[in-house]
Order: C-alpha cells, then sequence, then structure tokens
C-alpha cells in the first residue's frame, strides 16, 4: 500500500498563494511610488538648480550693464577733471576739444558720440565717431533727466550710477560741489546706449569754477559689439537685445525714463 503525503491541506495552498501575490503586488506599488517619488525629487531639483543658474546669470548681466555705466563714466573723469580742459570748455573753444577730449574718447575708449553743454545745457559742440548718428534734439531729449541730475546731483540710491566717485580719497576737496555727474542706460529714438556725463571744473582749485560749468556728455551705443563685451564679463554667451521675448534665458532692459528698450537674452556659457 503506498501512502501520499501533503505538508499543506489542499484546501489552504490556494490562500497562501493569494496573500503572497498581495504582498507581491504592494512591494511592486511601493517601488514604483518611490521611484516615482525619486524621479519628481530629481526633477525639481534640476528646475530648481537651472532657476537659481538663469537668476544668478540676470543679476550679473545687471551688475555689468551698471559696471560699464560706471566705467564710462570713469574714462570721462580723465577729460573732464582737468584745469586746462575747464578753462577751454568755458571758452567754447570747439577746435580744443576736438582735439584733446573728443580725439581722446573715441578712438582711445569707443565712445561714439560726444557734446559740450553750455549753463544753459544747450550743446555748442558735437562730435559723432561714424556718420547716421541722431540729430541734436532727439539726444537732448533722451539725456535730459541726466543734464539735471548732474546739475544738482541727486544721485538716487538705485541709480546705475551710485556707487560712482569722483575723487579718489575718501575726503572731498573743497569747492567738491561743483563737480557733477550723471550715468545711465538711455533712449534715443529708440536706440540704446550709455550716457556718461560729468562737469568740466579745475581739479586743483575747484572753489574757482563757475556754478553751472560745462557739461561733458558721452554716448556709447548698446550695439552687438558693446553686448558681446559685457556678456563676456557676464560670463554668458551671445548676449543679444532683441524687441521680441525670445525663448531662451531673457531679461527686459529698460531706460533710465522707464522706455523698455527690448528683451536681453543669452546661453550659458
Amino acid at each position: 500500500m503506498r501512502l501520499a503525503f501533503s505538508f499543506l491541506p489542499a484546501a489552504g495552498r490556494p490562500g497562501r498563494a493569494n496573500r503572497e501575490a498581495r504582498v507581491a503586488w504592494w512591494i511592486v506599488v511601493a517601488t514604483t511610488a518611490i521611484n516615482g517619488t525619486l524621479l519628481l525629487a530629481v526633477a525639481y531639483a534640476g528646475v530648481s538648480m537651472n532657476r537659481t543658474a538663469r537668476a544668478t546669470e540676470q543679476s550679473t548681466i545687471s551688475r555689468e550693464l551698471d559696471r560699464d555705466v560706471l566705467t564710462r563714466l570713469g574714462e570721462l573723469k580723465g577729460a573732464a577733471l582737468w584745469d586746462e580742459a575747464a578753462d577751454h570748455a568755458e571758452a567754447h573753444d570747439r577746435a580744443w576739444i576736438q582735439d584733446e577730449i573728443a580725439s581722446y574718447l573715441t578712438p582711445s575708449f569707443g565712445h561714439d558720440l560726444v557734446y559740450a553743454l553750455d549753463a544753459q545745457n544747450h550743446p555748442f559742440y558735437r562730435y559723432a565717431a561714424a556718420p547716421g548718428a541722431p540729430g541734436d534734439a532727439a539726444v537732448m531729449r533722451a539725456i535730459a533727466p541726466l543734464v539735471v541730475r548732474a546739475r544738482i546731483r541727486p544721485h538716487p540710491a538705485a541709480a546705475r550710477d551710485a556707487a560712482f566717485r569722483a575723487f579718489d580719497s575718501s575726503q572731498r576737496p573743497p569747492g567738491a560741489d561743483r563737480v557733477g555727474w550723471a550715468g545711465d542706460i538711455v533712449s534715443i529714438a529708440g536706440r540704446p546706449a550709455i550716457a556718461a556725463l560729468m562737469t568740466i571744473v579745475p581739479p586743483s582749485h575747484l572753489l574757482s569754477a563757475p556754478p553751472r560749468p560745462v557739461i561733458l556728455v558721452s554716448l556709447v551705443w548698446l550695439d552687438e559689439a558693446e553686448l558681446a563685451r559685457i556678456g563676456s564679463a557676464a560670463a554668458v554667451a551671445r548676449l543679444e537685445l532683441s524687441a521680441g521675448r525670445p525663448r531662451r534665458p531673457a531679461m527686459p532692459l529698460v531706460a533710465a525714463d522707464g522706455t523698455p528698450l527690448g528683451w536681453l537674452s543669452w546661453h550659458s556659457a
């Protein structure tokens, strides 16, 4: 007689199989949920890092624009704070201004347009480095708020020229209030430019300067070459200005008077 042995009752085997199947199913669900959560976390971290990188690039570009304004003011200082320049400027000596100031600013530092304004803020001298520059009326309208700032010197803390210092020493010399300046981004007939203004006064005897000295004005167009230089300093590639917002990283560019100038866009370097 042959005996058949079974370790589990026949009726109990299907129940155990069902339990094992349910356990396996929950394991699959839990694993899928964990993997999904990890993927979401990785994706969110990537998006967050991307946003942080874009914000950092935008802040750096804005800082380099401010620095460009300060650089142009610094270049103007070499021509405006000069005893001999003050004498010739007050005499409206156009030939001397041409030879000693315009010829210094344009080829050496790439300034595109140079003006000298009299005590009534009227231009008595103009030099354009290239043809096609806007007319005097358009330029004077665009820089009018900066002329006021240079005359009465209310430098707003948030202005692009707020960090400029006319004197290298921390102690202001007597008559320092005769030195006025202003710098910002302006729109001239829709064309963006860096504008820098400074009064022409004698640094060795500031107290002898007239109450409303001649103002030296310089404009540098924010063209492809200038934007490329700013982009290089900001460590981004292909910094460009366009009318519409592109699909790559971009930030609005606004003139000092609030006029929209377009969108600055770039590629991460």
